[in-house]
């Protein structure tokens, strides 16, 4: 995470075991997502960086996209399916 008052690195978010291909965040700001060939998603509190909930797509996560109301997470994964997640226990409008 960058600091854009100062660009200085405030955080390095880890916990992906491959690479990150795809980030979102929550409509309020308060979260980041954060999709992976490892086959998780990641919530990440912001602005601490730690990471507050790790879903399981079952295959490499190759796109994250959240809904303006912050009720749903959509995933899609390298086998062709996408997955929608009800994401209103984390982070709603």
């Amino acid at each position: 995470l960058w600091g854009l008052d100062e660009f200085q690195i405030t955080h390095t978010l880890k916990g992906h075991q491959k690479s990150v291909v795809s980030l979102a965040t929550s409509p309020q700001g308060d979260f980041l997502l954060s999709s992976s060939l490892d086959h998780t998603i990641r919530l990440w509190s912001l602005p601490d960086g730690v990471s507050a909930q790790v879903f399981d797509h079952g295959a490499p996560v190759h796109s994250v996209c959240v809904s303006p109301d912050g009720r749903w997470m959509v995933t899609g994964a390298e086998d062709a399916s996408m997955k929608i997640w009800d994401t209103s226990p984390y982070f709603s409008s």
